[in-house]
């Protein structure tokens, strides 16, 4: 399996991930959120949130809250 086939299992989960990436990461310092920015576009650091998404998945949990 190929990696985007496997980004595409959990790619809603991980568009919300990036909603909530941008929102903690927003600031009023122009610098501070030039550099956030500038990291969440290069779209990096997406290996964990995948893989947590994937073993959720994997365990039946779907959603921001999972009551197994």
């Amino acid at each position: 399996m190929r990696s985007q086939e496997i980004y595409r299992l959990v790619e809603s989960g991980l568009a919300r991930v990036e909603e909530e990436l941008a929102r903690q990461s927003s600031s009023k310092i122009e610098l501070v959120d030039a550099i956030s920015r500038y990291v969440q576009i290069s779209g990096g650091k997406r290996i964990r949130p995948t893989l947590l998404l994937l073993s959720a998945k994997m365990c039946g949990c779907e959603g921001p809250v999972c009551h197994r």
